[in-house]
């Protein structure tokens, strides 16, 4: 139980969202009747990257959670996370002529490469890499587009 109050303790003690020096900002909950919360990071809760900084949290509450829950029912929580996935864009951008993915068997770019033509980044699957996983590859893609004014976000 004490290592779940230092890790909360940390937590409060490290974010700072907004400072509202002389009350110019008037987010008071009775009066705050709707929010929007914007950004990739909102929503769902990271409690860390990968490898060496993975973490796993107790009870992760990503901050939209917090604030809908700090605000309560009374208030509006509106959340966007103003980008689009990485496989929206991926799936979703038309690549002129597909994309050239050029696979080297080492890891300097150099030697004569397996090529393969994709129709979009988002048809990468690992099993295309080469042979065997624990080879030293390289791989390159090389691609066009032409960006389309009419595209938005799902």
């Amino acid at each position: 139980m004490a290592d779940r109050a230092i890790a909360l303790e940390g937590a409060l003690e490290s974010l700072t969202l907004l400072k509202n020096e002389g009350h110019l900002l008037r987010l008071t909950r009775p009066r705050l009747k709707k929010i929007a919360i914007i950004g990739p990071n909102a929503y769902p809760a990271v409690t860390g990257g990968g490898g060496s900084s993975e973490a796993h949290a107790f009870e992760p509450v990503s901050t939209l959670t917090g604030i809908a829950n700090l605000l309560g029912p009374g208030a509006h929580v509106l959340y966007n996370s103003g980008l689009p996935e990485m496989n929206d864009v991926f799936r979703n951008t038309h690549w002129e002529g597909g994309v050239k993915m050029e696979v080297y068997p080492n890891g300097e770019f150099t030697g004569t490469p397996e090529t393969t033509t994709l129709s979009n980044l988002g048809e990468f699957q690992r099993e295309r890499r080469g042979p065997g996983t624990r080879v030293p590859h390289s791989i390159r893609y090389t691609a066009s587009y032409q960006g389309r004014q009419d595209w938005q976000v799902p």
